[in-house]
């Protein structure tokens, strides 16, 4: 009985541990939107925020967090329009995620 109470204890904390490393390409390694972000691009700070607001809420409900700067450009510039009607999301804020992709790549 007292080895299944500590088994059990132990996978616990395990699990609890495993849960809070970071993996690489988490949410910690997505940059947020900067004025400096936003004059390198010339897109306005609060198109870019709400890209970013996009990309961290609804993208990983079906991805996990690429990181912007490593996701092909032109890749992602023909797959806005097929995520944007998977997704729900609207052409606006396709268009906003796309900018916030862009403008990571250019800092």
């Amino acid at each position: 009985m007292k080895i299944d109470r500590f088994a059990t204890s132990l996978l616990t904390c395990l699990l609890l541990h495993s849960c809070m490393l970071p993996e690489e390409g988490g949410i910690s390694e997505v940059p947020n939107p900067s004025p400096e972000m936003s004059q390198k691009s010339s897109v306005s700070l609060d198109k870019l925020q709400q890209g970013h607001s996009v990309y961290m809420l609804r993208c990983a409900e079906c991805h996990q967090y690429p990181l912007p700067d490593q996701l092909d450009e032109a890749d992602f510039i023909d797959t806005i329009p097929e995520m944007v009607r998977h997704s729900g999301i609207s052409k606006t804020e396709g268009d906003a995620v796309l900018a916030y992709i862009l403008a990571v790549k250019k800092l």
